[in-house]
């Protein structure tokens, strides 16, 4: 019993590994609100995201663009408190917005960086600073901005990474960059002790074009690399990662008055950094006209790159087929990408965009016997190849049924070396529907077939493959015991009504 309750805390704990992630929102603010205005923003982004981790603000949102607003913040048994330094208006304004965001951050169970203010110490010293508030609804510490190449003994204590604890019980650092320190900071410290995993920067009016930037990377495919370098000056923050103050893969989260929030990974700005043949993405991206939200881990990000499906198409005979117009699209969006068969039979599409695509194929004179409707991409396989044979016929057919509910297909061993066994499930709960199983090699040449009318029987005349039907198990299963074939690629097509789906196979003589 001991042995299976510690299994299961190992499973737990491998499954609580691989889902470690962190959610940052920026907001995205024309210009600093009321006290109700900022709060509510805040407010839409838990209700659109209610797991996030981390909410960020622009420089300058309480009061740090008026110096009108001075605050005092005192540590008193390591719980910091805050009070108007002066009888000004919005000095008060600033405390009860402030105590606001408290109360949010604690209601919510989330951190928060509201933006800068003015802070004054007890020797009346100013500093633009940023509170941070833990999900406790606890100021942790106040971060002073610093001055620009300028040392001072009373800011360099604060210039270090921070960590969060997420929700999901990882654990990150960050590094906050107030305005343009993201650029004064390598060159006033130099080098870190540590590497922040993520990059917060509270900006106001110094990041210009970083979103037209980040929206090139999220939307093209690929990214236009030499038109980003030039949408942003690259000098206001490449010091951070030539210094080494964060990750390559870190992600970088805007939140900025006057544009909207952005947020890219760091290390697309640089080819040295970037993946080879690829480039970082974030898990979720979504924005709203109250801000960004993000979904990544940091120690894990999502590389991206340009994934192609290609089409060889042929008849039954091996003879390449012109002009079959092939559409094809994601699951999740609906608008069809349609080419048509070169002199070759061959026909590309390109995606940035990796999961299951539907497929569909028309011609005149000409009827589809064996296609595939689905095909999944992914960034592991960056490209994918079909065959598919048609044949010469006075009709037209466009494959868009769906495949029977339940129905599945298990193919074993595979690789294999004496026999295959094709196992179709569920397939006699449609006793009416036709089954057909079709086997070919690489080029496209029919190689051996089968039906389900040859079934129970074996009657089929083509050697080496026969099928047997267990009724209690609904299953129907080909046996494939290769005779003359040689070693290597055979497409195993299994046709059932008027849809198929076909799965590679090796053959290890």
């Amino acid at each position: 019993m001991k042995k299976v309750i510690i299994a299961l805390l190992i499973i737990l704990a491998l499954s609580s590994a691989l889902q470690a992630e962190v959610k940052i929102a920026a907001l995205n603010l024309l210009h600093p609100g009321s006290v109700g205005e900022i709060v509510d923003d805040m407010g839409w982004l838990l209700m659109l995201e209610p797991e996030l981790d981390i909410i960020l603000g622009p420089a300058e949102l309480l009061g740090g663009d008026s110096n009108k607003a001075r605050i005092i913040f005192e540590d008193s048994s390591g719980v910091i408190t805050f009070e108007p330094a002066d009888d000004f208006e919005r000095s008060r304004e600033v405390c009860d917005l402030l105590g606001s965001i408290c109360s949010l951050a604690a209601a919510s169970e989330v951190t928060i960086i509201p933006g800068t203010l003015w802070e004054v110490d007890f020797n009346a010293r100013c500093f633009e600073a940023a509170p941070i508030i833990g999900p406790d609804g606890l100021i942790r510490r106040v971060r002073r901005k610093a001055h620009h190449i300028v040392w001072d003994p009373f800011i360099d204590p604060g210039i270090h990474p921070d960590t969060i604890y997420t929700r999901d019980g990882s654990v990150y650092t960050y590094l906050l960059a107030i305005c343009n320190e993201s650029k004064d900071l390598p060159i006033i410290y130099g080098s870190p002790p540590l590497q922040a995993d993520i990059l917060l920067a509270a900006n106001c009016h110094w990041m210009e074009g970083f979103c037209l930037a980040a929206d090139e990377i999220r939307f093209s495919c690929p990214p236009d690399w030499s038109e980003i370098s030039g949408m942003l000056t690259m000098s206001n923050f490449e010091g951070l990662a030539d210094n080494e103050w964060v990750k390559p893969a870190a992600p970088m989260v805007v939140s900025s008055f006057g544009e909207r929030a952005g947020a890219a990974m760091i290390g697309n700005f640089f080819s040295m950094l970037r993946p080879e043949g690829g480039w970082y993405d974030f898990r979720e991206c979504s924005e709203s006209p109250f801000g960004v939200i993000v979904t990544c881990d940091p120690d894990s990000p999502v590389v991206k790159r340009q994934l192609s499906l290609h089409i060889f198409i042929s008849d039954s005979s091996g003879v390449p087929v012109e002009s079959l117009r092939v559409s094809v699209r994601h699951v999740d969006r609906p608008v069809w990408q349609s080419s048509y068969s070169d002199s070759g039979g061959r026909v590309s599409f390109r995606t940035c965009k990796e999961g299951n695509f539907l497929l569909k194929y028309e011609a005149v004179n000409c009827e589809v016997h064996s296609c595939d409707t689905a095909v999944t991409l992914d960034y592991d396989i960056p490209a994918e190849t079909l065959v598919v044979v048609v044949s010469i016929d006075t009709l037209t057919s466009i494959c868009e049924k769906p495949v029977p509910e339940n129905f599945g297909i298990k193919i074993y061993p595979n690789p294999f070396n004496g026999t295959i066994f094709i196992k179709i499930a569920q397939v006699e709960a449609f006793p009416e529907t036709p089954v057909k199983l079709e086997i070919y090699d690489i080029a496209g040449r029919l190689v051996s077939m089968t039906s389900r009318d040859a079934c129970p029987y074996n009657g089929y005349s083509n050697p080496g493959l026969n099928c047997s039907q267990s009724p209690a198990s609904r299953a129907l299963t080909y046996f494939w015991t290769p005779q003359t074939a040689s070693s290597g690629i055979y497409l195993v097509k299994v046709v059932v009504g008027d849809v198929s789906m076909i799965r590679r196979v090796v053959y290890l003589k």
